[in-house]
């Protein structure tokens, strides 16, 4: 199991939906996704889990205006990633 592109983080979609998504999805395309279907010991896993990919993908960010820009950022960072 590659754990970066195959689906197996429990989601739910925006329309509502449960669905399985993989890492790099959900860190290049958060935006389909409202919520984590996971118990909360491990929403704190995954979370952890994303922050640590992002500042990898993004290398930071340094200081309050990279923070700003990294919605925008993001995908395309962790698609390269």
């Amino acid at each position: 199991m590659n754990v970066a592109f195959e689906p197996w983080i429990p989601v739910v979609t925006t329309a509502g939906k449960p669905d399985l998504a993989s890492l790099s999805v959900v860190l290049a395309e958060g935006e389909r996704f409202v919520d984590l279907a996971v118990r909360p010991h491990e929403r704190v896993s995954l979370m952890r889990l994303f922050i640590c990919v992002a500042h990898a993908a993004l290398d930071g960010p340094k200081d309050f205006y990279e923070w700003q820009e990294v919605p925008s950022k993001l995908p395309n960072a962790s698609k390269e990633y």
